[in-house]
């Protein structure tokens, strides 16, 4: 489970760092990042502090950008969890948001055609 979780959170934030560089104008405010998620946003397995929106604005930081990220993941979200709390979740002044729905849809409905 453990490869799994990192080999999904290594493409992710992969993909992420790439669209920042394509996107993100330079700026003096802080760069506002939400992650909304299930498990694998949340850090199961991993807990919180290693959960990939904390590596995410380790690897940010690093590189000279001023990013917050907040995880919004909750442990056995879906889709339709994640999309009904998207408006509380995200404040103004959030430049990106990292949806990331899972396999809990399938997993707790049993087809895709239920979601």
């Amino acid at each position: 489970m453990h490869f799994a979780f990192f080999k999904i959170a290594t493409a992710t934030i992969g993909a992420i760092l790439i669209a920042l560089v394509a996107c993100v104008a330079v700026e003096a405010a802080p760069l506002n990042i939400v992650a909304i998620g299930a498990s694998n946003t949340w850090g199961w397995g991993v807990g919180p502090q290693a959960a990939y929106p904390e590596v995410l604005q380790a690897m940010l930081r690093a590189n000279g950008y001023d990013a917050r990220v907040k995880n919004a993941g909750v442990n056995f979200d879906t889709t339709g969890g994640m999309l009904a709390r998207i408006d509380a979740t995200v404040p103004d002044g959030t430049k990106l948001v990292i949806l990331q729905p899972g396999g809990n849809d399938l997993r707790f409905f049993g087809t895709k055609e239920r979601r």
